[in-house]
């Protein structure tokens, strides 16, 4: 899954793609709420329809606190009931099952 990011030219992206490997093709998903990039995405687990998007800037380098929750079956983009501490740009990202724990280095 590609979400987000920044071209050449400097436009922060709110688009979403993710590769089927089965088919070999690329899907347009939902666009992100709001123009992202230097952020992580991860997944619960190996199972889960969840993907979590912390971290990163807008266009104008604020650096927002709030993390997206990307649902594969709706395809579509919530807020998580929970936000960083504080923002952060191209943090390592990884949900910790035994703790429920979304861990933002």
């Amino acid at each position: 899954m590609i979400a987000g990011g920044d071209t050449l030219s400097g436009d922060v992206q709110d688009t979403v793609e993710w590769f089927d490997p089965d088919s070999g093709e690329w899907t347009v998903g939902e666009p992100l709420p709001e123009p992202r990039q230097g952020h992580r995405l991860t997944k619960e687990n190996r199972e889960s329809t969840r993907v979590f998007l912390a971290g990163g800037s807008d266009e104008f380098f604020n650096y927002p606190k709030n993390v997206l929750v990307y649902d594969l079956d709706s395809d579509s983009w919530d807020e998580a009931d929970f936000e960083l501490d504080g923002g952060r740009s191209t943090p390592i990202v990884q949900f910790v099952p035994e703790l429920a724990l979304l861990e933002c280095i």
